[in-house]
């Protein structure tokens, strides 16, 4: 994992979400990923059944007991060079982040994508790997909801939404 600091608060203009999260380990029963592949333009994908658990066989440094939340995705795929994308699960709390697996059009039924568990990162053997140490030091939360500085509560907006364009697109055919 990586974190950052900000040094100064971003302006209102800028229209920033703090993400939520949730370290409890249980089973996300739907995920969402948003994902900037390449610096591409946003990218959206949606699993609408429950994760799994599988346990990565150790390449590429990975650690002995790194466990991953594996999903295939109903809509939209996840490309290549998205790691690191929040997974959020049916609370709208990240609960991994990416780790392995890009798809295409013609794969993203048999393809899935794996994310690093949130929960497995938080206890790390150091500070350095260790995300309760950043986040929470006294441990004493289990769940955080995401925060918008700058929202307003409002009544809920109901939409009816039209499917433009579905399944995979490719740019080459359009």
């Amino acid at each position: 994992f990586v974190l950052l600091e900000l040094f100064n608060t971003p302006p209102p203009s800028y229209d920033v979400y703090y993400l939520g999260w949730d370290r409890s380990g249980n089973t996300p029963q739907s995920t969402t990923v948003i994902h900037h592949p390449l610096y591409d333009v946003k990218k959206i994908s949606f699993d609408d059944d429950p994760a799994t658990s599988y346990q990565v066989t150790p390449y590429q440094g990975a650690p002995q007991d790194t466990y991953l939340w594996r999903t295939y995705w109903d809509d939209g795929i996840v490309q290549a060079v998205s790691s690191g994308s929040p997974a959020l699960d049916q609370n709208k709390r990240m609960v991994g982040h990416m780790w392995e697996g890009a798809q295409t059009c013609s794969n993203s039924a048999t393809v899935y994508t794996g994310f690093a568990k949130f929960d497995r990162s938080w206890n790390g053997s150091s500070p350095a790997n260790r995300l309760r140490d950043w986040l929470d030091p006294s441990n004493s939360t289990t769940a955080l909801d995401g925060f918008d500085p700058n929202g307003q509560p409002s009544p809920p907006v109901l939409v009816q939404v039209r499917t433009l364009l579905g399944g995979c697109y490719d740019p080459n055919t359009g």
